[in-house]
């Protein structure tokens, strides 16, 4: 029972290594051998022991094994350890152990280890095996992972110094946290990021025994919970950028954003604030030619980082682009370093058209509100508006992403705390619907609160109730039909509508997946 090097067809024996579990030769009966042979130590100057049983060792079954790890060898016979082996034990001789094996279990006859053939031996003649089992150490192997973009097409180069590894935050049960001292590496892999496309291919690792390091060295990555990634969806981009350069030093870090997000106001963490267009244009950055000076268009870090610390900080976006992909580049004063990409799914976003607004009071039962200047929720009584849009631009059971319902609020009354909902609502005639009608309001959606200025409320499920609504529920003729109401403190909300002067009316925005 013995095992051989994997590499013996490139190197030969005995530069393979050879261990011998366990050896018997029937010349000596109550006797089993281990041994290893390595070079210079090969042959009958094989270094091992032998272990001698009370009686024949043909008896009876017996468990023989070893425990091999690196730079060591144990051997054991029914659970008694009879051999030890280490490099010391071959020095000045060549270790050579530490690499992979393959088993062999055979039986032969004769040759110097076995001596003379007894010329009565009959056949055939047997060896018994019950099994064969090899069992694996608790792997307490300490994780370390780095990072890279890969935002070129063909093959290039990829160099990740041992200084940019970092200990993962999965750690196996026992792991050491003493750092990266690579006195053993047990094993490495590759993996793509979450949420990300296409495939990975290598063509060589190879350590180096140095690489130029610079002085500021940033990681960037980007992660999302949407699954698929769409228009509205969020992701979150974390920075990291190491100083190498030998000082403290305050680095300006600068993330411009993706054309295809916008930046979500308050999500910058750590000290990093976003910046303006009138601000990077200041600073001597290029800016998009279509960027309005106070539209955010980057994200950035100004505080002091000692020498090999971390700049950290972290922001998030929101997918504002019916199709592409998103990918971000963090600025260093080294350099720039490029995130993971994330493909957008392919969306239709349609503004739907607003035919008629209207409202309705339970004060005033019999007055229809077509005409007026203003759209009116109350939170006392039912004073709801009333909304019928053109639908046909969207594919009766589209499957819907997102529906957003702009309002533009102009006056509230009473004390602050009001909130709005948007809800469904039975068909009606702008022109001639009263309180007296008795509409029926229902499927309300999530609450905001009212501030004055542009109000943006979730539709999404009154919109896709559009489709689920039967009977007298039914939306008529192409049209789409929504309501909205107040609750809260007593008191009135106002909003523009298509009567208003030089108006901001309400808008019906639906993304959709074609």
């Amino acid at each position: 029972f013995w095992m051989l090097g994997t590499n013996i067809g490139q190197v030969g024996w005995p530069q393979s290594g050879e261990v011998d579990i366990m050896e018997y030769v029937s010349r000596i009966p109550d006797n089993i051998f281990g041994t290893i042979h390595g070079p210079g130590y090969s042959g009958g100057a094989g270094f091992g022991n032998a272990y001698q049983f009370p009686g024949p060792v043909a008896s009876d079954y017996h468990t023989f094994a070893v425990e091999w790890g690196p730079d060591e060898i144990h051997w054991y016979v029914d659970g008694i350890n009879f051999h030890n082996a280490t490099p010391a034990d071959v020095a000045p001789n060549e270790w050579v152990f530490n690499h992979p094996f393959y088993l062999i279990l055979n039986m032969a006859i004769g040759g110097n280890f076995g001596g003379d053939i007894d010329p009565t031996m009959t056949f055939p003649q047997e060896l018994k095996v019950d099994y064969v089992r090899v069992y694996g150490a608790a792997d307490t192997a300490e994780r370390f992972e780095a990072s890279f973009a890969d935002d070129t097409a063909g093959w290039r180069k990829v160099e990740i110094p041992f200084v940019f590894f970092r200990r993962s935050a999965v750690q196996p049960e026992g792991a050491p946290d003493d750092g990266l001292t690579l006195t053993a590496v047990n094993g490495y892999g590759f993996g793509l990021p979450a949420n990300s496309s296409g495939s990975l291919m290598l063509d060589q690792l190879r350590v180096e025994p140095t690489v130029t390091v610079p002085a500021w060295v940033g990681r960037i990555h980007q992660t999302t919970e949407a699954d698929p990634l769409v228009y509205g969806s969020i992701i979150t981009v974390d920075v990291r950028a190491t100083n190498y350069s030998g000082t403290t030093a305050q680095p300006f870090l600068v993330v411009p954003l993706d054309g295809e997000v916008g930046y979500v106001p308050g999500s910058a963490t750590d000290g990093a604030f976003p910046l303006t267009a009138g601000q990077m244009a200041a600073l001597g950055y290029a800016v998009a030619a279509q960027a309005n000076a106070g539209d955010v268009v980057a994200v950035a870090y100004n505080n002091p980082v000692a020498n090999g610390q971390d700049a950290t900080f972290s922001f998030q976006v929101r997918v504002q682009a019916a199709q592409g992909a998103v990918q971000h580049t963090l600025l260093t004063p080294a350099g720039a370093t490029s995130s993971n990409r994330l493909d957008i799914t392919p969306t239709v976003i349609v503004e739907l058209p607003l035919l008629a607004d209207t409202w309705v009071s339970s004060g005033l039962p019999n007055q229809n509100y077509n005409a007026f200047a203003a759209l009116i929720a109350r939170t006392s009584g039912v004073d709801n508006v009333l909304l019928t849009f053109d639908r046909s631009t969207l594919p009766v059971g589209a499957r819907l992403v997102s529906a957003t319902l702009r309002l533009n609020a102009t006056f509230q009354s009473g004390a602050d705390g009001k909130e709005l909902r948007v809800m469904n609502v039975t068909p009606f005639d702008a022109a001639t619907v009263t309180f007296a009608d008795g509409l029926t309001f229902y499927n309300p959606g999530p609450a905001i609160p009212v501030a004055l200025g542009p109000l943006d409320l979730d539709a999404t499920a009154q919109v896709a109730g559009w489709d689920a609504a039967v009977g007298r529920f039914a939306a008529q003729d192409g049209l789409g039909y929504l309501a909205v109401s107040a609750s809260g403190p007593a008191g009135r909300v106002a909003f523009d509508s298509l009567e208003t002067y030089r108006a901001q009316p309400p808008t019906l925005t639906v993304v959709y997946m074609p």
